[in-house]
């Protein structure tokens, strides 16, 4: 059974599908580096699972968890962003 409440869980899972599909995208058309690449596919796919998982199974979670996962993606988003646009 699938039930899918759009609350604040679910827009954070939308947002962390789109970070990975971002980073899939980004990082397959600017490579910087072999290990890159593979790191950034990795990433991208763990980010689509847990982003999918979050929305479908995000009504379960009582606030204080979806607090946690608002941390949680702000900063792994960050470093996502920092590493892909702010290299030198």
């Amino acid at each position: 059974m699938v039930q899918i409440g759009f609350n604040f869980a679910a827009l954070l899972g939308v947002a962390l599908a789109l970070l990975g599909l971002s980073l899939f995208i980004v990082g397959a058309i600017r490579p910087f580096r072999a290990g890159s690449l593979v790191q950034n596919l990795v990433l991208a796919v763990v980010y689509l699972l847990a982003g999918f998982i979050l929305f479908f199974q995000g009504w379960r979670l009582d606030p204080i968890l979806q607090f946690t996962q608002l941390l949680l993606i702000g900063s792994s988003a960050y470093w996502v962003v920092k590493e892909l646009f702010y290299r030198s």
